[in-house]
């Protein structure tokens, strides 16, 4: 089992390797078709993806909590696909929807006047976040500290809940399904952290939805 090391850690392998989740991020496709920046030829920048995409308004009528699981549980797993999955970690998303998808499976629910509704999201979060839900992703033009130091913060909260024998979920639910490890030059923040969501993901689905079908 590896430990969570920082992105920028001296302790890193060169080789490619799936390693931790955070800092070792895995891809399916050669380098120089996987980028930071969401590419317009396969999505149209928006929001309200996690609202549409995994239909979930319908589903916030049967959920449940459990003090030991993570997030809100929906009686009926929102529906996402590996393909999703592997289009999140190769960029091909805009970040606010990694952002949403995730948030969403915090509890965290956007009113029509835009506050937040965060009855279903565990106190560990919204204690710390009482006005909404934090940046998990940044920005790829700003990593200045005053703007990206936040992000961090929740990005390594959000590492920290994944249990150990979690944390390797990447590797073994889509590892089988063609993803190879980055090399350490090729890797930037954007990449792992939207990694380390994925990861967040098949957690959540392992822990909620253990018979859920990936397709």
């Amino acid at each position: 089992m590896f430990a969570f090391t920082p992105f920028h850690s001296p302790a890193l392998s060169s080789k490619r390797t799936y390693g931790t989740v955070s800092a070792r991020v895995c891809a399916a496709r050669p380098f120089h078709i996987c980028r930071s920046k969401p590419n317009p030829r396969f999505f149209a920048a928006a929001s309200g993806w996690a609202e549409t995409r995994l239909k979930i308004p319908h589903l916030r009528t049967n959920t449940r909590s459990h003090p030991d699981l993570p997030g809100v549980c929906f009686e009926q797993a929102p529906l996402i696909t590996t393909d999703d999955l592997f289009k999140i970690i190769r960029g091909e998303t805009p970040d606010e929807w990694v952002n949403e998808i995730v948030r969403t499976l915090l509890g965290w629910q956007q009113l029509d006047d835009g506050s937040w509704n965060d009855d279903q999201v565990k106190s560990a979060w919204k204690e710390i976040y009482p006005d909404g839900p934090p940046d998990f992703i940044g920005s790829v033009d700003d990593y200045s500290p005053a703007r990206d130091r936040p992000v961090k913060i929740a990005m390594q909260r959000l590492t920290r809940s994944i249990p150990p024998d979690y944390k390797q979920s990447i590797r073994e639910i889509l590892g089988p399904l063609g993803f190879r490890g980055w090399k350490v030059e090729e890797l930037t923040p954007n990449r792992t952290r939207r990694a380390t969501a994925v990861n967040w993901i098949l957690y959540w689905y392992r822990v909620h939805h253990p018979d859920y079908q990936w397709s």
